[in-house]
């Protein structure tokens, strides 16, 4: 006898933040797991190794450095760069700040296109999978050409949990699940509009990207997207999942901030 939750992971009308918060509190769950053996105890040893003034230093020390980085990247805005002009000179109709996944649902469907020259629609995708989910969730390859980026592979390998469990541990109900409805699965091209092959994907269950200005400049983090910047509340700072901008130096140069 089959669990129907199994195969209905999400019910019709399931709020997307209720997705957004089960991925990210399980990710969290995973990472604390192996906060010490796998990141502080590295990171640690990276910085007495990499810093000259640290390499004689005491381990006291070297975490009092390690603390006061944290703490600068913990005081750091959250910004999303833009345009001040595409912004400001035309209608927005928009009640709330939308990604791009949202802004491209017609008629309950989303369709991508490659309109955007910063995010064209295989190389954005890949770079979002990359960033968002590690590996053994969900895998994603990739080639370069002359015409960008082309998504060679799209692996979904989250599944929903077969049982009724509740709870938010890795691999408990709940990561699985929300994974399903996150990811869109590889593109279906038609013409010049891409849609999820991922019949239970939900564009609205995308996050929104922002990037962590630590460097304080002055024009926001990531100029690339215009000179001027939001700032982001504070409060979105302990909901969030951050990583390096490195997913995005093989897929366009430099990278930059993704929404």
């Amino acid at each position: 006898m089959t669990n129907p939750a199994s195969s209905t992971p999400w019910q019709s009308g399931s709020k997307a933040r209720a997705v957004q918060h089960a991925f990210v509190n399980a990710r969290i769950r995973d990472i604390n797991a192996r906060a010490i053996t796998t990141l502080f105890t590295p990171t640690l040893a990276a910085l007495k190794d990499t810093i000259p003034a640290l390499r004689k230093a005491t381990p006291e020390k070297v975490q009092a450095v390690f603390f006061h980085l944290t703490e600068r990247l913990q005081s750091a805005q959250l910004t999303i760069n833009l345009m001040a002009p595409s912004w400001f000179m035309s209608p927005n109709n928009y009640e709330s700040y939308t990604q791009m996944y949202e802004r491209a649902i017609k008629a309950d469907q989303m369709k991508l296109t490659d309109s955007d020259p910063k995010n064209p629609a295989e190389m954005r995708v890949v770079a979002d999978e990359k960033a968002t989910f590690p590996k053994k969730l969900v895998e994603v390859d990739y080639k370069l050409g002359a015409m960008g980026v082309k998504m060679t592979r799209h692996d979904v390998k989250a599944t929903p949990s077969a049982g009724p469990g509740r709870g938010l541990s890795p691999g408990a109900r709940g990561i699985g699940d929300a994974v399903q409805k996150m990811t869109p699965g590889a593109l279906v091209q038609t013409g010049n509009e891409y849609t999820a092959s991922n019949a239970q994907f939900d564009p609205r269950t995308r996050q929104v990207f922002a990037a962590l200005n630590y460097g304080r400049r002055p024009h926001g983090a990531c100029i690339d997207y215009g000179h001027s910047y939001l700032v982001l509340s504070d409060k979105f700072k302990r909901d969030a999942l951050y990583f390096r901008r490195r997913y995005l130096r093989g897929l366009r140069g430099q990278g930059g901030q993704r929404r």
